[in-house]
């Protein structure tokens, strides 16, 4: 009789262990999982990403693409990325990783922790990881309170690239724009950001200095002068070097959208230092005004 039992749960456990392994090498939608959570904004790990991606998706508050890579050490390892946000401060980062090729012998592997790929995949996605984190540590992002931006007449040139080409595209220019200005008369310059394509992650925008109450001579193309209305809403304190302004955007963007609110553009940042000088670019303070279509930040 009791040996009749065990046969029996033998028979049980030969059956839930052949269920098991249907399951994990034929049903399951991904070969394994990796997951982690970062300070980070969704969009500034997208950008990040975003020249080595594609099916790139925005469904409510998730971003979702693919990255697949190859070479010696991965031989065709698919990546499918899901960043959504928990709150104000953190980020939820899932990846489905896939085999590509010889699918069924490198789960095997996986289950006798012999799988080399499986460990480059998971050092791939811990060292971008740390690398977030590092950046994190390069810039400070203060708290959003109410401001006002007064309306200005500006001397300008248009920039229309990739958001984190902004500040090479800004410095192209500067010296030219600078020049009509007399001496002793410049204020800190500026950038009026019409568009933020997040998908594309490209910008429009203008790049200006204020010159009210200065008399300009007549500029060339592509300045130009344009009046510019007052924004009333809000502001906040970036500092850090002004190529990483963009993660305050992101921050933006990411608290208003989890607010269900709509930035009005345009968005402007007021550069309060010179990226020339010799101090130290973590010091570096900027200011951006902005403000919503609808209900207040809180």
């Amino acid at each position: 009789m009791k040996q009749t039992k065990l046969i029996r749960f033998i028979k049980v456990l030969i059956v839930l262990f052949g269920l098991s392994l249907s399951v994990y090498f034929f049903i399951l939608p991904f070969d394994y999982q990796i997951n982690f959570t970062t300070e980070q904004a969704p969009l500034t790990i997208y950008n990040f990403m975003y020249k080595r991606v594609d099916k790139v998706e925005f469904i409510d508050d998730e971003i979702r693409f693919r990255e697949v890579l190859n070479g010696e050490r991965f031989r065709g390892v698919e990546f499918l990325w899901s960043i959504k946000p928990l709150d104000i401060n953190k980020t939820s980062v899932s990846i489905a990783v896939n085999f590509l090729e010889e699918r069924v012998l490198e789960k095997s592997k996986i289950i006798i922790n012999q799988s080399d790929r499986t460990k480059a995949s998971i050092e791939y996605i811990r060292n971008f990881n740390k690398e977030l984190n590092k950046d994190l540590n390069e810039f400070q992002i203060d708290s959003i309170v109410s401001g006002k931006l007064e309306a200005s007449k500006c001397i300008c040139f248009s920039i229309d690239s990739f958001i984190d080409d902004k500040a090479n595209q800004m410095n192209k220019k500067i010296d030219a724009l600078a020049s009509y200005i007399p001496k002793g008369k410049k204020s800190p310059p500026r950038i009026y950001i019409y568009k933020i394509d997040e998908t594309a992650q490209e910008m429009k925008s203008d790049f200006c200095f204020p010159i009210k109450n200065i008399n300009i001579e007549p500029v060339s193309n592509p300045f130009f002068i344009k009046n510019f209305p007052s924004i009333e809403g809000y502001a906040y304190d970036f500092r850090g070097n002004y190529n990483k302004s963009h993660r305050g955007w992101f921050q933006l963007l990411k608290q208003v959208e989890m607010q269900d609110d709509k930035i009005v553009f345009p968005i402007v940042e007021i550069f309060h230092d010179s990226p020339f000088s010799s101090t130290d670019d973590k010091t570096w303070l900027s200011q951006t005004f902005f403000s919503l279509k609808e209900s207040p930040l809180e």
